[in-house]
């Protein structure tokens, strides 16, 4: 039987901080009133040239090179946002063109800060039903463009930022145990950005009455719901698994609130110790908050192969969520991604090597202007092939193998790649192929 495991996570966010101190500043708040209610202190904010699409893209190669895939091998390209780079195409579509992952079908999931677990949902099942083998699948959201930076009460609450992790199809096993969806759409006025649709349309009226913002009805109701609805979410996961909640070794819950955070900890009788937190750095990302701390756990070390994994999420729609697996470790990032070698699934497929000498030989192809035939093992890059070591033909081709194989190569270590075969046994040796 099918069923699919997480092989790679990523995350980015933009490099621009956002204090409450910075806050106080801009709105009648404080640094000590925001973060008793909500502890939040800080959270990024996109600047020139970033949005959802250019965030997506810089935690799915972060995932990608964690899990040792090529972006052509992957299937399905999967974004689950409420803030896309554009109103159409999809903000995966963007995503798909800027990885080159040309095999990959590609689409949207809107379901606000549940979002993550509804891609999980249908990533997971696509892989159990054959449709697809490797999916990548990406929370982003710029929100900040659709905060309302005079009203207190919801500006202080999000920010920026994305995560993403990559999922493979494997011959049973653990992995991804089951998932739970829900959603009351009778509740949808209550956490919404109602202008810029069908419904209303931009227009000058919609602009003035800021309706193409976020709006909160009532943050007491928010909170009310999202606890009830997550711990019912949380419950359905354990008892579908028949575990207890001793048996979880950690919950990622979505960064909303650190009271709501605490309160589902308190009803499910679960320590805070083994909660996974960075909503003080970066407040609530919706989509992206879930795989945004996910990675962190993961290259921080907090999560361990055989750990039992309990995510959960409420957002706008509104939607609730949860999701129940069991870490397996292999070829999943244990560590700050700093370059070097890709880190690839022991497991991989056999043509893993002959696909690296095919690929090394299609670059140098296209980075000289030689022929193919040219391109023997014995062939001196020099000599042979006229790459000058200070050309830009030169700079070229290793910036071609870095972003083709996820690496950062150092002068020194290109000086030593004199022939075609040298370039190949440096690449192999770096990828562990």
């Amino acid at each position: 039987m099918l069923t699919s495991r997480i092989i790679g996570t990523g995350s980015c966010a933009p490099a621009t901080v956002l204090t409450n101190h910075d806050l106080e500043r801009m709105v009648d708040t404080t640094d000590q009133w925001v973060r008793t209610r909500t502890g939040i202190a800080e959270r990024r904010v996109c600047g020139p040239g970033e949005d959802s699409a250019t965030l997506a893209e810089g935690a799915a190669l972060q995932a990608l090179a964690a899990a040792g895939v090529d972006s052509i091998d992957l299937d399905m390209l999967l974004v689950a946002t409420i803030t896309p780079a554009v109103p159409f195409p999809a903000t995966a579509c963007l995503v798909q063109d800027a990885l080159k992952a040309r095999r990959a079908a590609a689409f949207d999931i809107g379901a606000g800060c549940s979002g993550f677990i509804y891609g999980l949902a249908v990533a997971d099942s696509l892989i159990r039903s054959g449709s697809a083998r490797t999916i990548l699948l990406v929370g982003a959201e710029s929100l900040s463009k659709f905060v309302n930076w005079k009203d207190r009460n919801t500006c202080v609450l999000f920010g920026d930022g994305a995560g993403a992790v990559v999922l493979q199809a494997q011959e049973g096993g653990p992995g991804i145990r089951s998932t739970h969806l829900y959603s009351d759409g009778a509740e949808w006025a209550l956490l919404a950005a109602p202008g810029g649709g069908s419904r209303f349309p931009l227009s000058e009226q919609v602009l003035q009455e800021g309706l193409h913002l976020i709006h909160m009805q009532s943050g007491t109701e928010v909170f009310r719901l999202a606890v009830r609805a997550m711990e019912e979410a949380c419950m359905a996961a354990l008892k579908a698994n028949r575990l207890e909640v001793s048996d979880v070794d950690l919950i990622i819950p979505h960064q909303a609130n650190a009271r709501i955070i605490q309160t589902l900890a308190n009803r499910l009788a679960f320590p805070e110790a083994k909660i996974v937190l960075n909503l003080d750095r970066y407040g609530n990302t919706s989509a992206a908050s879930i795989p945004l701390a996910l990675d962190e756990a993961v290259r921080d070390g907090r999560v361990q192969p055989g750990m039992t994994l309990l995510l959960t999420a409420f957002g706008t729609g509104v939607t609730w969520a949860s999701a129940v697996l069991t870490w397996q470790g292999n070829g999943v990032a244990t560590g700050p991604l700093r370059g070097g070698a890709v880190r690839r699934d022991p497991r991989e497929d056999k043509g893993a090597t002959v696909a690296v000498e095919e690929k090394v030989k299609r670059i140098i192809v296209e980075q000289l202007g030689v022929q193919e035939s040219q391109v023997k093992p014995e062939a001196k890059l020099a000599d042979d092939l006229g790459l000058g070591a200070d050309s830009l033909d030169a700079v070229g081709l290793v910036m071609a193998l870095e972003e083709e194989f996820n690496l950062q190569i150092l002068d020194t270590e290109a000086e030593q790649v004199q022939t075609v075969q040298d370039a190949i046994r440096y690449i192999k040796g770096r990828t562990h192929a």
